[in-house]
């Protein structure tokens, strides 16, 4: 919590997006996110990726939102 708002988790997102799109082009890129944790949809969203309800999936504790790079997703 003490670097939360620091950008820290956009920057590494977006490097990490980067370097998938590089090096694995035809691969999709998948960020599983909580509904209510609207900071890392954020940074899902910074990084280039779209929101892709079709990838949502039961997680082990509750319901995560998919965000991809998959083309013709809304978002």
């Amino acid at each position: 919590p003490s670097v939360w708002g620091r950008g820290y988790a956009t920057e590494a997102a977006i490097a990490a997006v980067a370097w998938a799109n590089q090096h694995q082009p035809d691969s999709t890129i998948l960020a599983r996110v909580r509904p209510a944790n609207k900071a890392s949809q954020n940074v899902a969203l910074k990084a280039g990726l779209r929101r892709d309800p079709a990838m949502d999936d039961q997680g082990e504790d509750g319901m995560d939102l998919a965000f991809t790079n998959r083309t013709g997703t809304t978002g």
